[in-house]
């Protein structure tokens, strides 16, 4: 698969160095997969769920998550947001309020 946006990662990982390791490691993963869908996208990385339309990927020992949409069909993950776990709980709430943008 191909990574979009690689520059949020970049940049997160400028501002919390200790997830500089495990998200290489993840995207490492992510760019020898050729999965069709998410249910073979989940046996290859069981940190996967599907909070539709995003695809969110737990790294660095459940510390952070990326937010991602997944085009199956041309193998592309694009990052949307890359969060620590407390960011991320923040923005599952601003999520259930229908407050994050799609």
């Amino acid at each position: 698969m191909r990574i979009v946006s690689t520059k949020l990662l970049k940049d997160f990982c400028a501002s919390h160095p200790d997830a500089r390791n495990p998200l290489r490691k993840w995207a490492q993963s992510v760019l020898g997969a050729q999965p069709a869908n998410f249910s073979e996208l989940k046996t290859l990385s069981r940190s996967a769920d599907y909070v539709s339309p995003f695809t969110v990927f737990n790294f660095g020992g459940n510390k952070f998550r990326i937010i991602t949409i997944v085009h199956y069909a041309s193998s592309t993950v694009f990052i949307r947001d890359v969060f620590t776990h407390g960011e991320y709980d923040k923005w599952t709430k601003r999520y259930q309020q229908g407050k994050v943008r799609q």
